[in-house]
């Protein structure tokens, strides 16, 4: 298994930034490789991507991922089963340090060959860092900053 752990600081407080990592289709439209996410039930969706592997290469994932609330308000868990070989969880953690931030732990576990586990960590946290940034604008936006 490879690991990766980051670390966001974001200018919005918890409540406003919860909900987009709680339901995966608001995730979704955030993520900039995600083009097509279907709710399957309460917390199970399918996810289309396109992306560009090495800035060249395309490629069209499509898988289902299961959203778990671990604790109300602090904690989410990603599962996926991407393809054959290939399993993936993310993990939220949020917290309040009461200055009008929130700080997010992401921890990305990937499950897989080395090789492909490397490069799909990279991919990951190249998406989420842009992520963050549209969810950052998009809350500064919604408070007229």
């Amino acid at each position: 298994m490879t690991t990766a752990i980051i670390n966001y600081t974001l200018n919005a407080s918890p409540a406003e930034v919860y909900p987009y990592f709680l339901d995966f289709e608001k995730f979704g439209k955030l993520h900039p490789y995600m083009v097509e996410i279907k709710k399957l039930e309460a917390n199970h969706y399918s996810i289309s991507e396109k992306l560009f592997l090495y800035g060249f290469i395309p490629m069209r994932p499509f898988y289902t991922a299961t959203v778990h609330e671990l604790e109300k308000d602090k904690k989410i868990l990603y599962t996926s089963h991407v393809k054959r070989g290939v399993d993936l969880k993310l993990f939220f953690h949020f917290s309040d340090p009461g200055n009008g931030t929130v700080l997010i732990r992401e921890t990305i576990e990937v499950e897989a060959n080395k090789l492909i586990a490397v490069v799909f960590v990279g991919l990951i946290k190249k998406a989420h860092k842009k992520l963050i940034e549209s969810l950052e604008n998009t809350t500064k936006n919604k408070n007229g900053n």
